[in-house]
C-alpha cells in the first residue's frame, strides 16, 4: 500500500509541480502525512522536473519489466522485441533520451510535457501489470 501511495505522490509531483516552489509549498510537501520526511529547501531555480524525469524513466523500466514477467504481455516498442531485458531497455532509454539529461538548455516546460507523457506510460504499464497478475501466468 505504501508503494502505491508513493507512486501516486511521485506521479502527481511530476505532472503538477510548478517550475518554482514557494516556501509555503515546500512546507506543505514536508508536512505531507504519508510521505517520509523530505529535506527540501527553497531555491530560485530547481531541478525537480529533471529529477522527476529520471524517476519516471526508472519507473517505466521497472513497471515494464514486472509486466513482462507474464505470458500475455509483450513489449510494444518494435525496436526492443517482444520481451526485452533490463539492459536492453536501459540502453534504448539512454540512446533515445540521454541527450535530454545532459542538455542544460532544456526548459522546465519541455520537462513538464515529457513528464506528463512519461506519467501516462507508467500508469498504463501498471494497469497492464495489474491485469496480467489477475489473468495470466508467469513466464
Amino acid at each position: 500500500m505504501m508503494k502505491g501511495k508513493l507512486l501516486i505522490l511521485l506521479l502527481v509531483a511530476a505532472a503538477a509541480l510548478p517550475s518554482e516552489l514557494s516556501k509555503a509549498q515546500v512546507k506543505q510537501i514536508q508536512e505531507f502525512t504519508f510521505a517520509p520526511a523530505l529535506n527540501l529547501t527553497y531555491r530560485e531555480k530547481n531541478n525537480l522536473h529533471k529529477e522527476a524525469f529520471i524517476a519516471l524513466q526508472v519507473l517505466d523500466i521497472y513497471s515494464t519489466y514486472r509486466a513482462l514477467k507474464y505470458d500475455c504481455v509483450m513489449e510494444m516498442n518494435p525496436i526492443l522485441g517482444d520481451v526485452p531485458t533490463i539492459p536492453q531497455m536501459i540502453a534504448l532509454k539512454s540512446i533515445a533520451q540521454g541527450h535530454v539529461l545532459f542538455n542544460k538548455n532544456v526548459s522546465d516546460e519541455t520537462y513538464m510535457l515529457m513528464n506528463i507523457g512519461s506519467t501516462l506510460v507508467v500508469v498504463n504499464n501498471y494497469q497492464v501489470w495489474n491485469k496480467a497478475r489477475k489473468r495470466c501466468t508467469k513466464r
